[in-house]
């Protein structure tokens, strides 16, 4: 006591003395173990001292104070309390044959406690820690054994307890050997509605039975069956479908027996393990189970009534289930972020290299507008110089002119062609002198603030954080961007401004001269010409001086005068046309910036899946009987159509989704305004490429914070605070809708594809057995709860980059890890028994104990998430007897059997793995016996003196038999299992109609784009994620091949993919999906062009010179591979192009142009006006002596294929055609496109005829037109086709 007094603080001395004591006083180890002073680790390491020694009073009373009375409630002083109650419950069992009173008050003590635990509230008997305490106070009255606790057992069988409970009162039946407890192990057996481990226990307890009628081998062996799978549909009262997959694991039943007949141990082991796992749209449970048996028992047959003792026997129970947030199982993978990574990091660099040269292209184009500005200033302030001297020029042109008589005829020609000259001087000198100031206006209003403006936004990209954190990195470049695209449209708009201003031939500024000046120039030569004859032939008979005057005047003075007015914009125009140049650069660099752009987005997306910005809410609405439940398509009690609800917390900040423009609920958005509160609602539509044409409601959003209407908002940007209102049990929640806008109507899609995968989920995680259980000598003596601390979150591996702002999934687990060690203190007794007796005067004494040590350590391991389950439990005993038999007093004889029974460490190994298929479990046992020893020995011992004083002789001595177990040390088995996915994944039929192969695929060419930018889309419901490996997409011309567009990966239901494919031919996009057994399930779906050209179109006039002053005619025939739009623009203009100053541009109705005349004329009246030429085409038929065109095309008519026709009227031949003549060619139209090119090639007697409605064309008759002699006319069609393309 003075020893523990002054060692309190020093645990491990005081371990070694009081364990000292346990091995050579045991009696007395009760008078030093004090409750209120031996701290709590100390107590565990010796307590168990007292298991085998006689209990005292005061044993008794140290042992109920320590459990049912002690005020501290921490973990070590619960496990004293519980190690207390166990051996409370073998002190009663000691007692029963010598204090039988003391044994009942035991008893019923723990009978008491027990009614107590069972009584308690419902909330409070679900704790894990009062169902381990209830298993104790079981254990306990099992160590007991008192014949009226029989009934009690068997009823916390049969009651709804939890597992460890029942575990605790099969083996509580352990010491009743009669036909009451043998039912109830048979009956627990038989049960199906018990869990299968807990039959299996009673199988086996069963089995073991004195009293057993019946063999249960059956039941133990369907426990240990190979791993396999099954799976059932469970359907809600919402009809909504839960899969439930259960999976057992290969269990395992081994025992082995070493020794001989007489002196014998056993080894054994039992595991019985599966899980199951159940999703619904809310959560994801997995259900666990693992335990396992393991213990060394030993069988000695030296005398009639042989002996069977259990050395030492260990029971771990691990069951429960862990419960995830919605889309856990989704696609979620522990190796995916590493697969994402992998895939992603080799092309990060070469799209920022794409993106960041592009940016720098658009930087460098800034430096190309500062000469042009300069030249553009110079070429505006010379106009005035120019027309200046042109003034000057003319007013000498007069005077020299004035010299020659009025009456002079060549005098009078040059006053007239001064008149018009000056005319037209006077009108460009007062159009151009008012136009100096818009013209100036618009270049100062363009140069250099536009660029700057370009640049500025460029310089805002950084695409250094593509790496890390892409999604991030291309929201940024998308803010960017958008500024880059407004500030080259409004510099484009401007360069078109100052354009349309210096066009000599536009209306705005002034009238084009040319073509007058260039007759009034041919007039001053012609009369240059005729004085230069009449001063040849005339000769003497005229002043030739006055002729020389008006000669010198027009070459000097009035030529002149009129090159300067031709010249006068050039220097302008010139400039204008490099400005034109320049932005065109411009504009080329915006090209391939949103080419790579674009293909980021889209690399990102195929790999990552397109999925909200991370902030925003991901947690479905859990079912209740007011709203129903909020996964799609939700009613929420009928207040939406469509959509999901995700829950919230009041006032909690809402982030956009998307990037996108706000609109209020209010404004044009063509939905079911009706179904929502437009003062708690927002739509986003959405605008970056890869979400195009998709549109986001979200509703129960606080409007006063909702941004205004119009506003363009990004990803991850705050739109509002979720409301306060509870419309459904108490939960807030935002209301989500996402629609499909498709041919003007809008269709809903699941929002869910969309939700963020959770890498850090909330998790539930409810245990029903979480314990080991140590057994010695039959009772139970230690009882431990493992894996009850709190999950540990933690990193599956290190960051994939290790940079703060990384966006790459870090994916974590829900990890617990705890390990136990139970030591024996000191050699417990197992078995002794001692009989002294008188023979006659001889007196004869009969002794036998057994004693043992143990040590154990159990460690588990459970990754919630990873879906893997790891246990060891390593068990290390030693057994020792000594026994003899003594005749005689001070000389006697003695025959004695001792020495070491067994040394033997067994190591046990449990793992299973269901976190990826294939599925597998396996369980191993390391076993190692070392030599062991017992020898028989008789001897002749004489004895002197007494008590502590006596002094033993041994006179004689031999070994009579020996017994010895040999070495053994290896793995003695090893089960393993492995479960193969053997269902392809499926995909499911999309809500609304597609051009597939296969109803479930859509895909669409993305319309109003530019056509060098073709995109299309492409989206599929991929429903079995399980075991989903791989999900491909390629795109070939044939179905299933890749010969356009070769395997790239796909991740979600939705992609757009920027590529310019071949155009104009049918093309198979296909989907595959393939499991980890390598089963394929694919799809696909079919774009029957692929356009990546404008509109085309020929114009054929009717005639190439014409004299009519007031019509015009022209056939004009429109191509498009995707389809046109509904109209099309026809003007006439002095010039190509936009600027059309004698028709302005008129609408005409495509459909209308197809149809050719009602009430036909003649045969001819079907066909285009005749062209001189012969087509190249495909000839389907030559008719000679043809009468007329009239015939030949009558004989066309009644040909199908025909669509054109050659007739020659001076040799009478026709020759049909089965094709028209292709679009326009040349610089002006060389796009790639999949028309016919035939051509009309130049023939002396041919004309050509086409039948008017083939490609869309129609001849249009233009009247009451004002036309001048000598101008050239120009008939320009703007068109569109359904994508937008505009040509």
């Amino acid at each position: 006591e003075e020893y523990i007094t002054e060692n309190i603080d020093s645990p491990r001395q005081l371990t070694v003395l009081l364990q000292a004591l346990c091995t050579s006083h045991r009696k007395d180890i009760g008078i030093v173990i004090k409750d209120d002073i031996l701290p709590d680790d100390v107590l565990l390491q010796t307590l168990p001292c007292l298991s085998a020694a006689k209990p005292t009073t005061g044993v008794v009373s140290m042992l109920n104070s320590m459990a049912f009375h002690r005020v501290d409630r921490s973990v070590g002083a619960q496990d004293v309390a519980n190690k207390a109650v166990l051996l409370l419950g073998a002190a009663a069992r000691k007692l029963g044959d010598t204090d039988s009173k003391a044994s009942n008050e035991i008893v019923e003590k723990l009978h008491h406690e027990l009614e107590k635990h069972t009584n308690v509230k419902r909330e409070v008997a679900g704790l894990a820690g009062h169902q381990f305490r209830h298993a104790v106070l079981i254990d306990a009255i099992g160590n007991a054994a008192a014949g009226h606790s029989l009934d009690t057992i068997i009823t916390h069988i049969n009651a709804p307890h939890s597992l460890t409970v029942q575990h605790s009162a099969l083996r509580a039946l352990r010491h009743y050997e009669n036909k009451k407890s043998a039912k109830a192990l048979l009956d627990t057996a038989l049960d199906s509605s018990f869990h299968h481990s807990v039959r299996h226990v009673a199988a086996h307890a069963y089995q073991q039975h004195p009293l057993r009628e019946r063999d249960l081998t059956n039941i133990i062996e369907e426990s240990l069956h190979h791993l396999s799978r099954g799976a059932r549909s469970v359907t809600d009262t919402r009809g909504s479908g839960e899969n439930v997959y259960n999976v057992s694991a290969p269990g395992v039943g081994w025992s082995r027996r070493f020794g001989g007949r007489n002196i014998s141990t056993e080894l054994g082991n039992r595991q019985i393990n599966d899980y199951m796992i159940s999703t619904d749209p809310f959560s994801a449970v997995y259900e666990f189970s693992l335990h396992s048996s393991t213990w060394v028992e030993t069988f000695l047959e030296l005398s009639d009534s042989p002996e069977q003792f259990n050395v030492i026997s260990t029971s771990l129970c691990y069951q429960g289930k862990a419960t995830y947030d919605e889309n856990m199982l989704q696609n979620y993978r522990q190796s995916l972020s590493q697969e994402q990574y992998d895939i992603f990091s080799p092309l990060s660099s070469h799209l920022s290299d794409g993106i960041q040269s592009s940016v720098d292209s658009l930087i460098a184009s800034e430096a190309n507008y500062d000469g042009i500005f300069d030249r553009l200033h110079a070429a505006l302030s010379a106009m005035p110089v120019k027309l200046g001297d042109v003034q000057s020029t003319l007013t000498d042109y007069r005077t020299a002119i004035s010299r020659v008589p009025a009456d002079n005829s060549y005098r009078q020609s040059a006053d007239m062609l001064y008149t018009a000259i000056n005319g037209i001087y006077i009108d460009i000198n007062s159009q151009a002198l008012a136009a100096m100031e818009p013209i100036s206006l618009s270049i100062n209003a363009t140069l250099p603030n536009g660029p700057a403006r370009v640049t500025a936004a460029a310089q805002d990209v950084e695409v250094a954080s593509l790496f890390f954190s892409p999604r991030q990195t291309l929201n940024d470049i998308s803010s960017a961007y958008t500024r880059i695209v407004a500030a080259v449209s409004a510099l484009q708009q401007r360069v078109g401004n100052v354009q349309s201003l210096v066009d000599p031939f536009s209306d705005d500024v002034w009238i084009n001269p040319s073509p007058v000046l260039g007759r009034l120039s041919t007039e001053i030569s012609r009369l240059v010409d005729d004085i230069n004859r009449l001063i040849q032939y005339e000769g003497a008979a005229v002043d030739v001086t006055e002729y020389l005057i008006v000669r010198e005047a027009l070459l000097d003075q009035l030529l002149p005068a009129i090159t300067s007015l031709e010249e006068l914009a050039d220097d302008l125009i010139a400039n204008v046309d490099a400005l034109h140049m320049a932005f065109q650069r411009t504009d080329q660099s915006l090209n391939s910036l949103t080419k790579s752009y674009e293909l980021a987005w889209f690399e990102v997306d195929s790999i990552f899946g397109q999925k909200f910005w991370s902030t925003f809410p991901s947690k479905l609405r859990s079912c209740d009987a007011t709203c129903g439940c909020g996964n799609y398509p939700t009613t929420t009690g009928g207040l939406y159509p469509s959509g999901i609800d995700l829950t919230t917390t009041s006032g909690q900040q809402i982030f956009a989704p998307f990037t996108g423009i706000v609109r209020l609920i209010n404004s044009s958005i063509p939905l079911e305004a009706s179904m929502h509160d437009a003062d708690k609602t927002v739509v986003l539509t959405l605008t970056d490429f890869n979400y195009q044409d998709l549109v986001l409601i979200i509703t129960n959003v606080n409007t006063a914070s909702i941004r205004a209407d119009g506003t363009r908002i990004y990803a991850g940007e705050l739109i509002g605070t979720a409301t306060s209102d509870t419309l459904c049990n108490d939960q807030p929640f935002i209301h989500v809708e996402v629609y499909k806008r498709l041919d003007r109507t809008f269709h809903a899609i699941n929002p869910g594809q969309f939700l963020q995968a959770q890498y850090q989920p909330s998790l539930n995680v409810e245990l029903q057995c979480s314990d080991v259980t140590v057994m010695q000598s039959g009772m139970v003596v230690d009882k431990r709860p493992i894996g009850t601390e709190e999950p540990t979150l933690q990193l599956f591996d290190p960051p994939l980059v290790d940079i703060a702002r990384n966006e790459f999934p870090q994916l974590r687990d829900y990890v617990v890890s705890d390990t136990y060690s139970f030591v024996s203190a000191g050699e417990t007794e197992l078995f002794s028994d001692s009989t002294f007796i008188l023979v006659g005067p001889i007196p004869v004494e009969f002794s036998f104990t057994a004693t043992g040590r143990y040590d154990i350590t159990v460690s588990i391991e459970s990754g919630y998430l990873t879906k893997a389950l790891k246990a060891n439990v390593a068990q290390s005993s030693t057994a020792s007897m000594q026994g003899y038999m003594r005749v005689g007093n001070s000389l006697y004889a003695e025959v004695a059997v001792g020495g070491k029974l067994l040394e033997s460490s067994v190591q046990g190994y449990m793992e299973q793995q269901w976190q990826s298929w294939p599925l597998s479990a396996k369980s191993s046992m390391d076993l190692k016996l070392t030599p062991s020893l017992l020898n028989l020995t008789a001897g002749l011992i004489r004895q002197t003196g007494a008590g502590a004083f006596a002094d033993l002789e041994v006179l004689d001595s031999r070994i009579l038999w020996q017994y010895s177990v040999p070495p053994l040390q290896g793995e003695e088995y090893a089960y393993s299992g492995v479960l193969h996915d053997e269902s392809p994944p499926y995909f499911t039929q999309l809500s609304y109609d597609s051009n597939a192969v296969s109803p479930s695929c859509y895909v669409r060419q993305l319309p109003d784009r530019f056509y060098s930018l073709p995109a299309f889309e492409v989206e599929v419901d991929l429903q079995d994620c399980e075991d989903l490996l791989n999900t491909s997409l390629r795109v070939g011309t044939f179905l299933n091949g890749d010969d356009v567009f070769q395997t790239h990966v796909f991740s979600g239901q939705r992609l757009i993919v920027p590529d310019n494919l071949e155009t104009g031919k049918g093309l198979y996009v296909t989907v595959e999906a393939i499991n980890s057994m390598g089963l394929k399930s694919l799809v696909s779906c079919q774009l029957f062009t692929y356009d990546t050209s404008p509109p085309m179109a020929r114009i054929n006039p009717r005639t190439l010179f014409s004299s009519h002053p007031s019509q015009l005619e022209s056939l004009i025939v429109l191509f498009d591979e995707y389809g046109l739009d509904d109209m099309y623009e026809v003007s006439i203009g002095t010039s190509p192009g936009e600027y059309s100053n004698v028709v302005q541009w008129q609408q005409f109705n495509v459909n209308r142009i197809n149809t050719p005349p009602s009430s036909p004329s003649s045969n001819l009246s079907l066909f285009s006006a005749p062209r001189a030429g012969q087509l190249t085409g495909n000839i389907i038929q030559v008719s000679h002596d043809v009468a007329g065109a009239e015939d030949c095309a009558l004989t066309c008519l009644n040909n199908a294929p025909c669509k054109s026709f050659d007739y020659s009227a001076d040799d009478s031949i026709c020759v049909l055609h089965s094709d028209i003549e292709g679009p326009v060619t040349g610089p002006a139209a060389n796009y790639p496109n999949n028309f016919a090119t035939p051509l009309l090639r130049a023939s002396f007697s041919f004309f050509h005829y086409e039948v008017l409605g083939i490609g869309n064309s129609t001849n249009h008759i233009f009247t009451d037109l004002t036309l001048e002699g000598g101008q050239t006319y120009y008939i320009n069609v703007r068109l569109w086709n359904r994508l937008g393309y505009v040509s």
